[in-house]
């Protein structure tokens, strides 16, 4: 199934939406998002727009250096 986001129900503004502008899709039969086909840029991506949002981000251990090297430099392609 490759990258999936799993989010917390009744917040006061549907994350979701970030997700989904940042092309993350919402399989119809399931409760979460994939990630599109690039990987670690819609990690980085969705963390950056959560983020902004205010909202608190988890990301797996073994990605979360990286992740956070992308968000803060800008280098998406590591």
């Amino acid at each position: 199934m490759g990258i999936v986001a799993a989010l917390r129900d009744h917040l006061p503004r549907e994350p979701a939406e970030l997700l989904t502008e940042a092309g993350w899709l919402h399989p119809a039969n399931l409760d979460i998002l994939r990630a599109p086909g690039d990987g670690l840029d819609a990690v980085t991506e969705a963390t950056i727009r959560l983020r902004r949002g205010r909202y608190t981000v988890a990301v797996e251990p073994a990605l979360a250096d990286t992740v956070l090297t992308c968000a803060t430099t800008g280098d998406h392609h590591r």
